[in-house]
């Protein structure tokens, strides 16, 4: 879909700043959408993006041409209809199984805490006056675009794409800001109990430990899941 349309839908007027042809059936584009509710203008364009193909993505540390750079490297043009290597990724990322993959990481021993931690609220999405638009439905393929990860404890971007499916699925999440380490996302239904907050505490915590080993957490996964219940943002980063 050309980008003009793209903003057509979203009811957005933006200058296109730059564009990069990453296969043969994507394009990403930057606009300029200057700083006066920047997040509000995301979401926008998620509400569409079915209709789209596209999705909002804010670069957390401003480095937009690291990141446009990356594009050019990580992809190479191929012919239209075989399978691209985005498209080889949310394939990936879909046949991994959550279940199996958590149980796997049993390197990763948490203790589970007696829920006796203060509070820690959740940071608030970094946001910029520049956004990207990914050429993808769902928030949580945008791994694939960017072939995010598979670096020192940062998993590989089919291990994103898959969490980050389910968390989409359970919870609402839609990634919508990432950084050259870090991942953030909106939370459209967070958990209420805890329960549920020590559930997800143990997913989250063999996906980013350092959410528990570092940060606010007081090293355990109860810690964690204080700071995850009614949280609407979550945040991920990796040394």
């Amino acid at each position: 879909m050309p980008v003009q349309d793209i903003l057509k839908r979203a009811g957005v007027e933006a200058p296109v700043l730059t564009s990069v042809q990453v296969d043969a059936d994507r394009v990403v584009h930057v606009i300029s959408i200057g700083a006066a509710e920047p997040l509000e203008t995301a979401k926008k364009f998620l509400t569409v993006s079915e209709d789209t193909g596209y999705v909002p993505l804010f670069i957390a540390d401003d480095d937009y041409q690291d990141y446009m750079d990356s594009l050019k490297s990580n992809h190479k043009l191929e012919a239209k209809g075989g399978d691209t290597k985005a498209a080889k990724l949310i394939a990936a990322g879909e046949a991994v199984d959550v279940d199996e993959w958590v149980a796997e990481q049993d390197e990763y021993e948490f203790e589970d805490g007696d829920f006796s931690k203060e509070r820690n609220i959740w940071s608030v999405i970094p946001t910029a006056d520049k956004l990207v638009l990914v050429p993808v439905k769902r928030s949580w393929q945008i791994p694939a675009v960017f072939c995010f990860g598979d670096w020192n404890e940062c998993p590989p971007a089919e291990v994103h794409i898959a969490l980050l499916k389910r968390w989409h699925d359970k919870y609402g999440a839609e990634l919508i800001s990432m950084g050259m380490d870090s991942v953030y996302c909106l939370v459209n239904r967070p958990v209420r109990t805890r329960d549920a907050a020590l559930a997800l505490a143990k997913e989250q915590a063999v996906y980013c430990h350092d959410n528990v080993d570092q940060g606010a957490g007081d090293g355990t996964l109860s810690g964690l899941a204080i700071d995850l219940m009614d949280a609407e943002a979550w945040q991920f980063w990796w040394d």
